[in-house]
């Protein structure tokens, strides 16, 4: 295994970040729940709660290109800008892999929704979860997602890329790959009884199998790179750093390690099955954060709303969030043109790019 530092990134940054009054741009969809029947947000979900949410905002799994890792590397450069725009709280909607944790790790949010139109990318989510409970911190989950005893002196105070480096010359322990799939399923069946289907536990299987024969050089489809220092594997894009050479990955430092971490404890980072510009999933999750009162901060596209586009169901799109209890300040941070943020209620306004 090799990572190797990449700095500075090489990708430019295209950073649109749009402000307007809440109230000349409030969709007329975006109803706030009548005030008797508002509660506040649970600080904990029980287990059961958690796998009824998912099971009751998910969808009809749809077909599409598997996505491991991702391969968006300009992120550092956005998560600076959300850092300085100060938007922590509140609820955060993403879509995809990994990436998620590094914007839920800066901005902080009470709950956080993954959606995704395959079931993969939800057990992939849940085979987190089971890691980040079971590893107190950074090297022991690097550890256990990819099989390699965790070298000894990892300070919790070193960088990714400290970090990495000490995991260089790791060979892969493939004694401990049966036992430690049996910790994970375990996690999940057992300690938190979440009712996985045998479908489910293939996946499950599947999706750990694929970071163990890879390693750290996984790559968005599940294989492995060359130690190419631009590729964009695990390794690399969580050893990233900003234009101003700072890491800002969720394994950049323990802090925003234990902030994933944390939710993930406490349940309230939650995938689902669901279509962006579907009739069920994004509008379910709209209702709950308004019947708990909570607003939406930060909306993550990827570059979804690119499929949008060609299969002509952008306005669905645009429809469903619209149903989300926005604020002045909540934002959409898109993966198109090399990253940009842009203010949520001027893209309802004005539609796809809308800034």
């Amino acid at each position: 295994m090799q990572i190797r530092r990449k700095l500075p990134l090489s990708v430019a940054l295209v950073l649109s970040v749009l402000f307007a009054a809440a109230s000349a741009t409030a969709p007329a969809q975006q109803s706030q729940a009548p005030a008797a029947q508002q509660r506040q947000l649970p600080t904990q979900l029980s287990d059961s709660a958690l796998w009824s949410i998912i099971s009751e905002f998910s969808e009809q799994e749809q077909s599409f290109t598997t996505y491991m890792v991702s391969n968006e590397t300009f992120y550092p450069n956005l998560v600076a800008t959300l850092l300085s725009m100060n938007l922590k709280g509140g609820a955060y909607v993403g879509v995809a892999p990994e990436q998620n944790y590094h914007y839920i790790a800066s901005l902080r949010p009470q709950i956080a929704f993954v959606l995704d139109i395959r079931r993969q990318a939800v057990i992939q989510h849940l085979m987190y979860k089971a890691i980040f409970e079971l590893s107190a911190n950074r090297a022991d989950f690097i550890s256990l997602l990819f099989t390699k005893p965790r070298p000894p002196g990892i300070s919790d105070t070193a960088g990714a890329f400290e970090t990495w480096t000490a995991f260089w010359n790791i060979v892969t322990d493939t004694t401990k790959f049966t036992s430690n799939f049996t910790r994970i399923l375990d996690q999940l069946k057992k300690k938190h009884n979440f009712p996985l289907s045998a479908y489910d536990s293939s996946l499950l299987h599947y999706t750990y199998e694929s970071f163990y024969r890879s390693g750290p050089n996984i790559v968005s489809n599940g294989g492995s790179s060359t130690n190419d220092a631009t590729a964009t594997t695990f390794g690399n894009l969580t050893s990233a750093r900003d234009f101003g050479g700072v890491e800002r990955s969720f394994l950049a430092n323990d802090e925003g390690y234990q902030v994933v971490r944390q939710l993930h404890l406490k349940n309230l980072v939650i995938p689902i099955v669901g279509d962006f510009a579907g009739q069920h999933a994004l509008r379910a999750i709209g209702r709950y954060l308004h019947e708990h009162n909570v607003q939406l901060s930060a909306f993550y596209t990827s570059n979804v709303e690119t499929y949008l586009q060609r299969a002509g169901t952008t306005g669905a799109f645009y429809q469903n969030v619209a149903t989300l209890p926005l604020h002045s300040r909540s934002v959409m941070i898109r993966g198109v043109s090399q990253g940009r943020i842009c203010n949520l209620q001027t893209v309802i306004a004005t539609g796809y790019p809308g800034c």
